[in-house]
C-alpha cells in the first residue's frame, strides 16, 4: 500500500451470510468447439453437442470445486451483518471488481459507498476492501465479479477441463482406472495442482 494511512488490524465483529452467486456458462471458457477438437469429432457431428455443453459444465464444476475459486465470470452479493472495523477480508477469487458497496446505517438510511472512499487490495486468493477510518453498520453489501473470461483462463485451467471432458465423454479410452473417480486422473491433477487455494 505505500504510504497509505489504511490500518488493516481490524476486520469488524458481525457475521457474513451465505454468498449468492450468478455464473456465466462453463462454454464461455471452453467452448464446444474446443472440447470437440480436443475429443477429434467432426465439428459438423451436432447429436452429441448437448452432451458434450453438460459435460463441459459439470468439468468446470469439478474444477472450480478442486481450485476453491470461480473458473467463470461470477456476480457475488455478500451480506456482511453488523460491520463495525475498517476492513474487511472476502475469500473469493479471482478477483476482478466491485459493482457496488451499499452499507444500512444506525438509522436504517441505504447508504452507496463511493468507490473513492475505500481501496481494494488484490491477493492470490482473496481480497481486502479497505476503508481510511472505522466503519458502523447495521448491514454493508458487497456486490462483486470473480473469475476468469475465455482470455484470462490460465492454458493449465483450460487443458484440465479438457482431460477431464474426455474422461467423462470417452469412458472406454479414460485416462482413469476403471472403480476410480476422474478427479483420480494424474495428467489433471498436475494441471490443477498449482491453482489450488490452500486456506486455513
Amino acid at each position: 500500500m505505500g504510504n497509505s494511512t489504511y490500518n488493516t488490524s481490524n476486520y469488524g465483529n458481525g457475521y457474513v451470510n451465505e454468498i449468492v452467486k450468478t455464473k456465466e456458462s462453463a462454454d464461455s471458457i471452453v467452448t464446444l468447439l474446443a472440447a470437440k477438437q480436443h475429443l477429434v469429432i467432426d465439428e459438423t457431428f451436432i447429436l452429441d453437442d448437448q452432451l458434450l455443453l453438460d459435460k463441459i459444465d459439470v468439468a468446470r464444476s469439478i474444477a472450480e470445486d478442486d481450485c476453491g475459486r470461480d473458473l467463470v465470470e461470477t456476480e457475488n452479493v455478500l451480506e456482511f451483518v453488523d460491520f463495525n472495523g475498517n476492513a474487511w477480508e472476502i475469500n473469493e477469487s479471482p478477483y476482478v471488481s466491485i459493482e457496488s458497496l451499499v452499507g444500512v446505517d444506525e438509522n436504517g438510511s441505504n447508504e452507496l459507498v463511493l468507490n473513492t472512499d475505500y481501496k481494494v487490495v488484490k491477493k492470490n486468493s482473496f481480497f481486502v476492501i479497505l476503508f481510511p477510518e472505522c466503519k458502523k453498520y447495521q448491514t454493508l453489501t458487497a456486490t462483486f465479479n470473480t473469475g476468469y473470461s475465455s482470455e484470462t483462463l490460465p492454458a493449465t485451467i483450460r487443458q484440465a477441463i479438457l482431460v477431464l471432458i474426455a474422461d467423462m465423454y470417452d469412458v472406454e479410452r479414460s485416462s482413469t482406472t476403471s472403480g476410480l473417480n476422474f478427479r483420480d486422473n494424474k495428467t489433471y491433477q498436475r494441471l490443477i495442482q498449482r491453482h489450488i487455494v490452500w486456506r486455513k
